[in-house]
């Protein structure tokens, strides 16, 4: 990976851990949208009969890719880790699941 790319994904990981970004579900059911002033991000994990993949990619002005990185989850290496650990953070964020559970424990109290 680009240390431009790996610098963008962490500081990516560290804003939506942080709740500073709104990431956003599209109508593919694994893949999720972060839309930038003049960019689009997305994070998807792909099922293939190979076994699941990671893909990140960057959307020019008119929704065109001009960067991405896919890995698989079969290769285990650092590259892999911060894609699923953005992928997770970003379904977490985009489904709003932490401020569903902790809803939940509050009515459990």
């Amino acid at each position: 990976m680009h240390s431009k790319n790996e610098a963008l994904i962490n500081r990516l990981i560290e804003k939506t851990d942080a709740g500073e970004l709104n990431w956003e579900t599209t109508s593919r059911s694994m893949q999720f949208t972060l839309s930038m002033a003049s960019n689009q991000l997305i994070i998807e994990r792909i099922s293939a009969p190979s076994g699941i993949k990671y893909k990140f990619a960057i959307l020019n002005e008119e929704g065109g890719e001009i960067d991405s990185l896919t890995k698989s989850a079969s290769a285990a290496d650092h590259d892999l880790s911060l894609l699923r650990n953005l992928y997770e953070l970003a379904r977490r964020n985009a489904n709003h699941i932490d401020t569903t559970i902790d809803n939940l424990l509050n009515e459990l109290s």
